[in-house]
């Protein structure tokens, strides 16, 4: 069986040009569902003083990094405790739990909440540059 490809010249220029310029509007659309992780994992977090939910921070913004995209979404550091008037360092002990301590996941399940905004953020980037490249 011989199948012959009409245009596949045409459709590998598409493919190049798709290509050119992905990075930039993937890491844009990831970097909007990190704003919605962060957003979800501060409304998830338990609220004694105030200072852990204060923590949680977009790292970055999403950037090309090999074959994949980073960005991150973090909790503690920087912010202070006013009771303990230390800097924020318990946020792994609330995630994961202690001995002593039952588990307050938060920043799991805002991630986990948000796994089809992730794969809508980066197949609307693909489907975006397609319709640029066919123009």
């Amino acid at each position: 069986m011989i199948i012959e490809v009409i245009g596949g010249n045409r459709i590998k220029a598409v493919l190049h040009r798709v290509e050119d310029g992905m990075d930039e509007i993937v890491s844009y659309n990831l970097d909007k569902v990190a704003d919605q992780i962060k957003s979800d994992a501060q409304a998830f977090c338990p609220v004694d003083t105030g200072s852990l939910q204060a923590s949680i921070r977009k790292e970055s913004l999403a950037r090309p990094a090999g074959d994949t995209w980073e960005v991150g979404v973090r909790a503690g550091g920087y912010v202070t405790n006013p009771k303990t008037r230390r800097i924020v360092d318990y946020a792994k002990y609330v995630e994961f739990g202690t001995s002593r301590n039952m588990a307050q996941p938060f920043l799991r399940p805002a991630l986990l909440g948000n796994q089809e905004n992730i794969r809508t953020a980066i197949l609307t980037a693909i489907m975006e540059k397609m319709r640029e490249g066919s123009e």
